[in-house]
């Protein structure tokens, strides 16, 4: 009896402790509570990126412990490769070219769980395991069944790195002598009519382009308008967040007019830059209006186009009341024109790349390359994106011209890499100095 009774006294307090634990690790914070990590998601977040088989990319957040810390330290030296291999049904692992601090504790993982392992193996979970391990952090965003078909029947190749900074993950922007900001990546629309050239603007805005181009000789700014119309009416941008760019012939005898017929056609109260299209019989008598039309708000920003020698756009910033702020021209690997982008920035005036792959004549020659084409492949890139970034790193504004809406969208992910110093020296060894057009 005797026995009995002891029995029943451990039982009862085991299962009194048991509920104490349960109730008070209820009520304190937990990385597992709510399907949250307790680790806040602010810019000293350490970040990394995971790429598997050289194709799908992962982001994640670290912890805050020592280990997570040093690992962030490990993949700022380089890159990491882990090999990984299935094991339990539960994970992918792999072996660390390194050991790190290890800060074990009892853990029941989740999906999406990266896990350091007797301190030199690293685990990606996409089920759930219960023993003595260090988390390291979390992949961001994505379901068990994502997670599954992202890593896969048996092994993989995971490469881990530091994580491109949020703020050049953001489309940079640069600030006009006009004092007005203005993206370093937009949509050219040169030769898109009708409905392409429409859904291609809505499609571009879609995809987070917020800077358009277009011009009265193309003939569409009538369908650029009713694109930036839409895309506002469907909450996916503001008309204030869009920096929309038109041109005006040279040959034009009522430039006044000209101006208020594209205000019509846009659908916009201002143009936020206006461009001299080129050289032309009447430049000063057009130009003049383009200024008197800032005066009057209908215009932010004024600009040239296809001018290439510095004593030509020195005229515009010398004679006239309000300097250019762009110098939009035929510019590309094989024609870099890197003395007159050097000249005006000193005036704060950038240079816009028009046929930043060389025009459909000359596409090919650019796209494969095989100095372009070793660098996509090092980057797991297009040679148009490796293209795309070069412009942007080069310090010009640039506007890729498509009406595929893939292409759209390819043009537009370059966010996400950088190219390196040697990459960057190696691509300016492709400038010939000739352009294709004499316009």
């Amino acid at each position: 009896m005797k026995k009995i009774v002891t029995f029943v006294l451990v039982f009862f307090m085991l299962f009194v402790t048991s509920c104490g634990v349960e109730a008070a690790d209820s009520e304190k914070p937990s990385e597992y509570q709510n399907g949250q990590n307790s680790q806040s998601e602010t810019e000293a977040a350490m970040k990394i990126s995971i790429t598997i088989n050289g194709k799908d990319k992962l982001s994640a957040t670290l912890s805050d412990n020592s280990s997570a810390a040093a690992f962030y330290e490990l993949l700022s030296k380089g890159d990491v490769t882990v090999n990984m291999h299935d094991y339990g049904n539960f994970e992918k692992v792999g072996n660390l070219p390194h050991s790190l601090p290890r800060n074990d504790t009892q853990i029941t993982t989740r999906p999406g769980d990266i896990i350091l392992y007797q301190g030199d193996q690293i685990t990606i979970y996409y089920d759930v395991n219960s023993w003595n391990f260090t988390l390291l952090g979390r992949v961001d965003g994505k379901t068990q069944q994502e997670l599954k078909t992202i890593l896969g029947e048996g092994d993989v190749t995971a490469v881990f790195a530091v994580a491109v900074a949020e703020k050049t993950m953001k489309l940079p922007t640069v600030k006009l002598n006009s004092g007005y900001e203005m993206p370093v990546l937009g949509l050219g629309t040169w030769a898109l009519s009708g409905k392409t050239a429409e859904d291609a603007v809505y499609t571009a805005l879609k995809a987070g382009y917020r800077l358009i181009d277009t011009a009265k000789y193309y003939g569409n700014e009538a369908e650029v308008g009713k694109a930036l119309g839409r895309a506002v009416k469907d909450g996916i941008c503001k008309r204030e967040e869009v920096f929309v760019t038109t041109k005006l012939v040279p040959w034009s005898d009522n430039p006044d007019a000209d101006i208020d017929d594209s205000l019509k056609k846009l659908g916009v109260s201002y143009i936020d830059l206006v461009l001299l299209h080129q050289h032309g019989s009447n430049d000063d008598t057009v130009y003049k209006a383009m200024v008197k039309a800032v005066k009057n708000g209908k215009i932010r920003s004024v600009g040239i186009s296809n001018f290439y020698k510095e004593e030509s756009v020195s005229r515009f910033i010398n004679d006239f009341e309000i300097p250019p702020a762009v110098v939009q021209n035929e510019n590309h690997l094989f024609y870099q024109n890197n003395t007159l982008r050097d000249r005006v920035k000193k005036q704060k005036i950038y240079v816009e790349s028009w046929y930043p792959f060389g025009g459909r004549s000359h596409a090919k020659e650019h796209l494969k390359n095989p100095a372009v084409l070793k660098i996509a492949e090092s980057h797991k890139k297009t040679a148009a994106q490796i293209i795309v970034r070069w412009h942007i790193q080069a310090g010009y504004i640039v506007i890729p011209g498509s009406g595929d809406a893939a292409h759209i969208k390819e043009n537009y992910d370059i966010l996400d890499f950088e190219l390196t110093e040697s990459e960057m020296k190696e691509l300016k060894l492709l400038n010939t100095g000739k352009r294709y057009e004499n316009w």
